[in-house]
């Protein structure tokens, strides 16, 4: 087994009490640059980051931004309208967590893998139940 070297987060949600936090998502033609221009849209109007995650699905790009608009020098719909100008921009969908400092990825659920309804487990969930099983049915060859 290879040796970790860099974690991929699958964000299921942040708690950051006191905060304003939402979620935009971004469809795009797939052309070089569009999360630079997104994420510099952002970053001029002092929203932060929290988590993204950008996939392509045949000639389309899929942009996933949880964000902190606390110190926003804009409204989050002037952002809207500003990423909607884009000429690489098809749609934009977003929305205001109701819960005050909490975030969860509404928008992109479930979460797909190749475009197929996924579920991820983490390995030592994975790795008990197989050897729940071996317990239960020893001579079984699990693959």
């Amino acid at each position: 087994m290879s040796e970790f070297k860099y974690p991929t987060i699958v964000c299921g949600f942040y708690a950051l009490p006191g905060r304003v936090l939402a979620q935009i998502v971004v469809e795009a033609k797939e052309t070089i640059g569009t999360i630079a221009s997104v994420t510099k849209i952002l970053a001029e109007n002092n929203i932060n980051i929290l988590h993204l995650i950008a996939s392509v699905v045949h000639d389309r790009a899929y942009l996933s931004f949880l964000v902190d608009v606390t110190y926003s020098k804009i409204s989050l719909r002037e952002i809207i309208d500003l990423i909607k100008e884009k000429p690489y921009t098809l749609n934009v969908d977003f929305w205001v967590s109701p819960y005050p400092g909490l975030i969860y990825n509404m928008l992109c659920f479930p979460i797909r893998i190749q475009t197929k309804p996924a579920a991820i487990l983490p390995y030592e969930h994975i790795s008990s139940m197989i050897e729940g099983l071996r317990s239960r049915a020893p001579g079984a060859v699990l693959l």
